[in-house]
């Protein structure tokens, strides 16, 4: 009874100590875990929402915008010539830029927006209730596009940095996220095309577009291998077999070719420049020829996107 007495002191500290220690444990275990899951959501650099949770928000959108029968806005933002800062000043300054970058572009967002860093320097928005393609999106896409007229203060330099938006709305642009982020990045890359530090809203016939374009560079056979080759190749080009007057003409509009693309090669990722490999197998039968090549004065000042 006595050694009990001598220790009831401690037990007394013990009994009160040990739920205290299990309630921090398990404080603990659940800040870990949700600093795991916030690490597993969020694009580290920036502190915005990565693909994944983008994807999850836009399928949760989508979900509910049928339900309700309102729409939903998918945007790609594009930085132009990024590579060129990232190359010139160095990854560092690159990254500080995107810094920038996102703080201001949170500047435009509602309370229920969502902008993500897809990759690189891709970023991607969910607008939810945007309304009628012609209505609130293409508002905010002009709003968007006002950020980048001043330029960035970075490292003590002032660095100007324009964007290119792509806009899909549902259900008008597809029901699905992944048609409709197809079509924001298709309808993104016409912004490029289009001169860039522009907004593209998708319609039907860019689809048609792309999948030309994508059967032209998927063609198989080198055509051409010297590097000076002019820039643009027009389609409407004819072909003439020998003396005959018979001509095949291409109808598809003007299509834009870099240097590093006749030689069979890209020079950028596959995704934003696909080398053009059009093959003149079939023709291995006529007569011998000449391909008249014209230049487009439009394209001469933007690059292939």
């Amino acid at each position: 009874v006595l050694g009990i007495r001598d220790h009831q002191p401690a037990l007394m500290i013990g009994s009160t100590l040990l739920p205290s220690l299990l309630v921090l444990y398990l404080l603990h275990q659940v800040f870990t875990h949700a600093a795991a899951e916030y690490r597993a959501q969020h694009d580290s650099l920036t502190g915005v929402c990565n693909r994944l949770l983008f994807e999850d928000r836009l399928q949760r959108a989508l979900v509910q915008a049928d339900r309700t029968n309102s729409a939903v806005s998918v945007m790609f933002l594009d930085l132009d010539r990024f590579k060129d800062i990232n190359d010139s000043l160095g990854h560092a300054v690159g990254n500080e830029l995107l810094k920038a970058v996102v703080k201001r572009l949170q500047g435009c967002l509602r309370e229920h927006d969502t902008l993500a860093r897809f990759g690189g320097d891709e970023f991607t928005f969910l607008i939810p209730d945007s309304g009628r393609k012609d209505g609130h999106v293409v508002d905010f896409a002009e709003r968007l596009l006002d950020r980048f007229e001043d330029p960035f203060s970075v490292g003590g330099r002032q660095l100007t940095v324009k964007a290119s938006i792509g806009v899909a709305v549902s259900p008008w642009d597809g029901s699905d996220a992944d048609t409709l982020l197809k079509h924001a990045d298709t309808a993104m890359y016409q912004a490029k095309a289009a001169g860039r530090n522009t907004y593209q809203v998708f319609d039907s016939a860019m689809s048609a577009r792309a999948r030309l374009r994508f059967a032209l560079e998927t063609a198989s056979g080198p055509l051409w291998t010297r590097a000076d080759w002019p820039s643009t190749i027009n389609p409407n080009s004819t072909w003439r077999a020998g003396t005959s007057s018979e001509s095949r003409r291409w109808h598809a509009g003007v299509i834009p070719v870099s240097a590093s693309s006749l030689r069979g090669r890209s020079s950028r990722s596959p995704r934003k420049r696909a080398s053009w490999r059009p093959s003149v197998s079939g023709c291995s039968t006529l007569p011998a020829g000449r391909l008249r090549v014209g230049r487009s004065r439009d394209f001469r000042r933007s690059r292939w996107p």
